[in-house]
């Protein structure tokens, strides 16, 4: 950089803060710290826990002095509240009391929510879950059957006739056992060799 510009060049400090690192109990650690209260209230993962957090901050900030702050934390908690539960239309709060109302006056309907969305998805899981099962069965099967084809097709072509009660040895393998007859077929002098 030029000499003559440094005096241009902005001296700034500033605090880095990963807040994925943060601690969950970071709030309650540093409670003169608002910006640990934000990072609280986003980690939330029930209204009652956001209640909570919510009730504490309302209490750091009860003075007149941290007016406009409080009214910021509730515009945020309400656009934060927004994304989180898109199905319901959430007005934008000016007061960090009016947001802990509305979540003690919603949190019976959301919990009933997410217990159905719950309910919904383990119906959807079993199903797929299901579904797995039943494509490995079928497939098993279906392979247990070709095999089953395929060796009676052989011993029809190499001895003749199919006997009952080699079609019913036959029907009552596993795929395994017609495998390895299948291989067996070459060298076997008959059918009574080929399934003893």
């Amino acid at each position: 950089m030029h000499p003559a510009l440094r005096r241009y060049t902005p001296r700034l400090s500033y605090f880095l803060l990963q807040e994925k690192a943060t601690p969950t109990d970071y709030s309650q650690q540093h409670p003169d710290n608002l910006v640990g209260h934000l990072i609280a209230l986003e980690f939330c993962q029930t209204p009652d826990e956001m209640r909570e957090r919510i009730q504490r901050l309302h209490q750091q900030l009860d003075t007149s002095r941290y007016q406009a702050i409080r009214r910021s934390f509730a515009i945020w908690l309400s656009r934060l509240l927004r994304v989180r539960f898109k199905q319901d239309s959430i007005p934008e709060y000016q007061e960090l009391n009016e947001v802990n109302a509305m979540l003690a006056e919603r949190m019976t309907n959301w919990a009933q929510q997410w217990e159905e969305r719950g309910i919904e998805k383990g119906i959807e899981k079993g199903i797929e879950i299901g579904k797995q099962r039943g494509e490995k069965t079928g497939i098993k099967k279906g392979a247990r059957q070709e095999a089953a084809r395929v060796l009676g097709k052989q011993i029809r072509l190499k001895y003749g006739a199919l006997p009952d009660w080699a079609e019913q040895k036959i029907q009552a393998a596993d795929t395994r056992q017609l495998e390895h007859w299948a291989e067996q077929i070459f060298t076997a002098e008959s059918v009574e060799t080929l399934l003893q």
